[in-house]
């Protein structure tokens, strides 16, 4: 718009007022003004980015089957771990009300990016037990995951749940393209459940977790303790090493269901819960990992900041090695009744700062603790599952997903990928009217108690979907505003100029 302007003003120049000289016509000078703002709102628009959440697998309900379903059943306390083209699940936990019984599970399943579908993963060799609150991680790049510890509830020998029933016990899963073999690996550590693992230069590093006195199972949930403790698994010569601190060495607190990331030669953890004086943790440490494994010395820093995500446990991390950022959802704050909770925040590693992540349009996963995600670095996604939560109450194995480098906020867009009822639908990118009649066959049948809620709830999310498009009315608004301010000024001067030459020729 300037520069139509400024042509406008220096090919018909215009005869200035008697008395009043200008070496720039006033047109020209506002179509500059009104160029800048517009050009600074251009900018505005082309740097902002906008994440949305996408419905990959909507998953089903505990005890309902879903016709055609081929996946995993709810659970929460599983863990993932990325492999080639997807990620791997396993394990966890669910009640079933449906038949009034703990269901400890103990299948392991693998998710397709390319195919965003399930498949079951056939296993052999010695298949760890149905657990939760375990790790799970990759080592020796990627080429074979390592399980340690969790709590299977002493369901193997109790109709009733056994409190420290926890395990101290190694596995590896080595996976091919056909089975994954299971390997026990000899000695064990100290049982726990609820710590976290790291990898690096081929060790695992355990730190925390909650365990039982001596390591015995008990009836009384108060003799349970939080640890701080780190453990080095050397998965080399299959050996575990407990190390030390000095004395007043300043330490993170003793912390369980915390989460933890590595980012180059760092350990990152946060949060959690523990039985001391602050009950959701929202301190935020690193931890010199190639001190630790190199000269055995343990460097903690506190890098705790006030804007750092409010205090919870159960909630997932994940760290892109790319982009020098962390992202971290969910989990529940608990007092003791816990609220479960979906927001999602970034942490910069090079900045030290946090920043909420502002979810403004579509659907989001129901908020949730105990649940798992991945992120697959190739694409910069984070994917999530499972879990559990408490308003509704209800366990999951839906699957969504979200980019992290955002997209533009003038993308039209619908949460996607959504299978209800055995029904597929197609992913739905354009107008309006498609979304609402794809929106008709989310409509959910009639279910008895909780069940019946959670399928509204299916159906009303599914509905706030919104069109979401944002209206670049700024420019041509601005450059209609120029145009006719100038048309109407040259013809006030054409008609003023001509006017006093009539009179003067008069």
């Amino acid at each position: 718009s300037y520069s139509f302007c400024t042509l406008l003003g220096y090919t018909f120049p215009l005869p200035p007022p008697p008395k009043k000289k200008m070496p720039v016509t006033t047109s020209v000078m506002l179509c500059m003004v009104l160029s800048t703002v517009q050009y600074e709102n251009e900018n505005e628009n082309e740097g902002t980015r906008e994440y949305v959440w996408e419905t990959v697998e909507e998953g089903t309900l505990p005890g309902e089957p879903r016709k055609h379903w081929e996946g995993p059943s709810v659970r929460y306390g599983a863990q993932a771990c990325p492999v080639e083209g997807g990620f791997i699940w396993s394990q966890g936990y669910y009640y079933g009300h449906h038949i009034g019984k703990p269901m400890w599970v103990g299948d392991t399943w693998k998710f397709s990016y390319n195919f965003l579908k399930w498949e079951r993963v056939a296993m052999e060799g010695q298949v760890p037990t149905g657990r939760y609150k375990y790790t799970l991680t990759s080592i020796d790049n990627g080429e074979k995951l390592i399980m340690f510890g969790g709590d299977d509830g002493g369901h193997l020998t109790s109709t009733t749940h056994v409190w420290g029933a926890f395990k101290g016990e190694a596995f590896t899963l080595t996976n091919t393209d056909n089975y994954a073999a299971w390997t026990k690996q000899d000695p064990e550590s100290t049982p726990r459940q609820g710590h976290t693992t790291v990898t690096h230069k081929g060790f695992l590093i355990i730190f925390g977790g909650m365990t039982s006195p001596a390591g015995e199972k008990t009836t009384d949930a108060s003799d349970l303790t939080e640890q701080n403790d780190i453990v080095i698994y050397n998965s080399f010569l299959n050996v575990f090493e407990n190390i030390k601190y000095k004395q007043g060495q300043k330490v993170p607190p003793p912390r369980r269901s915390h989460v933890a990331v590595r980012y180059n030669e760092h350990m990152y953890i946060h949060g959690g819960f523990s039985r001391g004086t602050e009950k959701n943790l929202k301190d935020f440490w690193s931890l010199n990992l190639d001190a630790l494994i190199d000269d055995r010395e343990v460097l903690w820093e506190d890098l705790s900041t006030l804007n750092s995500p409010f205090g919870r446990g159960g909630h997932v991390m994940v760290a892109d090695i790319l982009l020098g950022k962390a992202w971290l959802h969910g989990g529940a704050v608990c007092t003791p009744g816990c609220v479960t909770h979906t927001d999602l925040w970034e942490y910069d590693f090079l900045e030290n700062s946090w920043s909420e992540i502002h979810i403004t349009r579509g659907m989001k996963p129901v908020g949730r603790h105990f649940h798992t995600a991945v992120l697959d670095q190739n694409n910069h996604r984070l994917y999530l599952t499972g879990g559990e939560a408490y308003s509704p109450y209800g366990y999951f194995n839906d699957v969504w997903r979200i980019s992290m480098i955002g997209r533009k906020p003038d993308e039209r867009y619908v949460n996607s990928a959504i299978v209800y009822d055995g029904i597929p639908l197609k992913t739905i990118m354009g107008r309006k009217k498609t979304t609402l009649e794809y929106l008709e066959a989310l409509k959910p049948p009639v279910y008895k108690e909780h069940s019946a809620l959670v399928s509204q709830r299916r159906y009303r999310d599914a509905s706030r979907l919104l069109d979401g498009t944002r209206s670049t009315w700024v420019q041509p608004v601005l450059m209609g505003m120029c145009v006719l301010f100038f048309a109407y000024l040259f013809a006030l001067r054409f008609l003023r100029h001509y006017l006093l030459k009539g009179k003067r020729d008069d």
